[in-house]
């Protein structure tokens, strides 16, 4: 009842996933005994060849399944960072609004050819039925109320660290201004762009874009029954006024992770970064700095990162502003 009740409310967002180009070949059985790593590279196995219509689908379908099978097995850190990951690389937001339907339909399926197996495994796949089942219907089931963080400071000062941290211990999607900013381009978000400060894709302009595609994006999110986590300088108040406008349209808590650092610390890390799609350095920190409004309010948690972080203390901060009551339906706490 719940697959054909979803399936008819949600028609137009299945034909509008045709029409995007994301229902295409694909793996078909995508879980972890068909991942290989080794020597630094990773190998995907045994994707379904007998039947070209269980290989055909959505993209959405494929990564739930894997999500799936991680938290199946305990790995419910590991896979909110695949899904972040995912996202940050393919830009496909949208498919937030289905991944609990594909984590269901693939949870019942794994459980259901386990029952298949009782004759000849009895108990051990009795009980791996069970736990497939069981899973299937405490995603059917569960409640998680809403909530938003975002990461606010000057370049190299650790919120893209602190936003990643924080999004697969709780389990909440991470949207990151530089992966979006570089999307709605069409620039692929490894390519680098060191423009000079405040100029081309980061003209004024396109960061009040950016900022506002971040904000529709992370309602949808929100929309769908995940919590979000947003990773930018959010450096004027006009900016953060997005998303304390959010929070209260949807009456979700929201709080602003403000991170601060050592001058010779973000100096050391702008100097030596590398691997990673940001275009900040540091040639271009006097003049963020200098632009960057300070946060003002209880919204606010202010974060020094000069020596690292305690994220268990900042777990313990966190809980004491978004409520212990929100916090521990998010899919990830413990």
């Amino acid at each position: 009842d719940y697959s054909y009740g979803f399936l008819r409310e949600r028609e137009e967002l299945f034909l509008k996933r045709v029409d995007g180009g994301f229902v295409r070949e694909g793996h078909g059985d995508l879980h972890t005994e068909n991942i290989y790593l080794g020597g630094g590279e990773i190998y995907v196995l045994d994707c379904i060849e007998f039947n070209e219509r269980f290989r055909f689908g959505d993209t959405a379908s494929d990564i739930a399944f894997l999500l799936m099978d991680l938290e199946a097995k305990g790995y419910t850190t590991e896979a909110w960072q695949f899904l972040n990951g995912y996202l940050q690389f393919s830009g496909d937001y949208g498919m937030i609004q289905l991944l609990r339907f594909y984590k269901i339909y693939r949870a019942y399926v794994r459980g259901k050819i386990a029952s298949f197996e009782l004759e000849a495994k009895g108990r051990e796949a009795a009980e791996r039925a069970r736990r497939y089942f069981e899973l299937a219907w405490r995603y059917l089931t569960e409640c998680r109320p809403g909530f938003v963080i975002a990461t606010c400071g000057v370049m190299g000062s650790g919120k893209s660290t602190l936003a990643r941290e924080v999004a697969s211990g709780l389990g909440a999607v991470l949207i990151r201004s530089d992966a979006m900013r570089k999307h709605s381009l069409g620039i692929d978000p490894r390519e680098h762009r060191y423009e000079p400060f405040g100029r081309g894709i980061y003209s004024p302009e396109a960061t009040e874009r950016t900022y506002r595609r971040m904000i529709e994006e992370a309602e949808g999110v929100l929309r769908a029954g995940y919590p979000v986590v947003l990773d930018a300088s959010f450096a004027r108040e006009t900016q953060r006024l997005l998303v304390r406008e959010l929070a209260s349209r949807l009456g979700v808590p929201h709080l602003f992770l403000w991170t601060v650092c050592l001058p010779e610390v973000i100096a050391e890390r702008l100097a030596s970064r590398s691997g990673d799609i940001s275009d900040g350095r540091l040639e271009l920190l006097d003049e963020h700095i200098s632009s960057f409004e300070e946060p003002r309010g209880e919204d606010v948690l202010r974060v020094d990162t000069s020596l690292g972080l305690d994220y268990g203390h900042l777990m313990k901060e966190i809980e004491g502003h978004i409520g212990r009551d929100v916090l521990e339906k998010a899919p990830a706490f413990h």
